[in-house]
């Protein structure tokens, strides 16, 4: 990546983190139609998702209306997304999500990777293991499973999003 791609890459970063802390940000919400568009994932599998409690409780336009979701909804679906494209169950997708969904840790981990000039990551056994890192903290990696971890990087789903976004805000 040369200098001007990596210019524009910070200036996208720049541009979307100051609107996601916007008041704006935080009162916009989004259709299936277009979750379904910056997730890459078929209404379908949102709908299975959705079936199977692996999804983000979604406020719905009247009794039987659409759903609608908002940044944070959209950043958990992303991760299961990710999760469920390298092979993981169901099953160990519902012990992330549940750790993400406890007392509004979501949007915990969202609002400090985006308040953070460092690159956060999730590393995670998949069973009772999560936890946010940076790369400093990538010495606590040993003691955070003994078996199998997986990592991913926030700011790389973050920008993905903001791409994909940008033409919706």
């Amino acid at each position: 990546m040369n200098s001007l791609e990596k210019g524009k890459k910070a200036l996208l970063l720049v541009e979307a983190k100051k609107w996601l802390l916007s008041e704006k940000s935080k009162k916009t919400i989004y259709s299936s139609e277009i979750v379904k568009k910056i997730c890459d994932i078929p209404y379908r599998r949102l709908s299975d998702w959705d079936r199977k409690d692996i999804l983000p409780h979604q406020e719905r336009e009247g009794v039987e209306g659409w759903r609608t979701f908002s940044f944070c909804d959209i950043f958990i679906i992303k991760i299961v997304s990710l999760l469920r494209n390298n092979g993981y169950s169901v099953g160990n997708i519902q012990n992330i999500y549940n750790w993400l969904s406890m007392h509004e840790k979501a949007d915990s981990v969202v609002n400090n990777a985006l308040h953070s000039n460092k690159n956060m990551y999730i590393a995670t056994d998949m069973r009772t293991k999560h936890e946010v890192l940076t790369k400093n903290d990538f010495d606590k990696i040993p003691e955070l499973c003994e078996s199998s971890l997986f990592m991913f990087s926030l700011n790389s789903i973050f920008e993905e999003l903001f791409k994909k976004m940008k033409i919706y805000y």
